[in-house]
């Protein structure tokens, strides 16, 4: 769950800077979380869960404010927003069932 919930955000910066706003964090220092990456290899690197509750608030503070003032995406960056919510739809949907087998509610309060 920390993994994919830490892909999760680190792929969701890109989608913010394709927005035109900041990522919320360098995405080198997190490289643990690209994808590719095995994290039973990486586990020592990996933050806490409540620490990646805190980066999620931010970027989806961050992106609700910038969608909120959006008129319309330029052309070109139609489809990296769609391909870029897809994957975060389907990572999304792995955090749900995962939540649910460990006896939680599906969502992250």
């Amino acid at each position: 769950m920390n993994w994919i919930l830490g892909h999760l955000i680190y792929i969701r910066n890109p989608l913010l800077n394709i927005l035109g706003e900041e990522s919320v964090w360098d995405n080198e220092k997190f490289s643990f979380y690209n994808r590719g990456e095995i994290p039973l290899d990486r586990k020592d690197e990996l933050i806490s869960f409540e620490e990646l509750k805190s980066y999620l608030k931010q970027s989806q503070d961050k992106l609700e404010a910038k969608l909120s003032t959006l008129e319309s995406f330029k052309p070109e960056m139609v489809k990296d927003i769609s391909t870029l919510s897809l994957h975060e739809i389907y990572h999304s949907g792995q955090l749900g069932y995962l939540r649910r087998i460990l006896g939680k509610p599906g969502a992250i309060k």
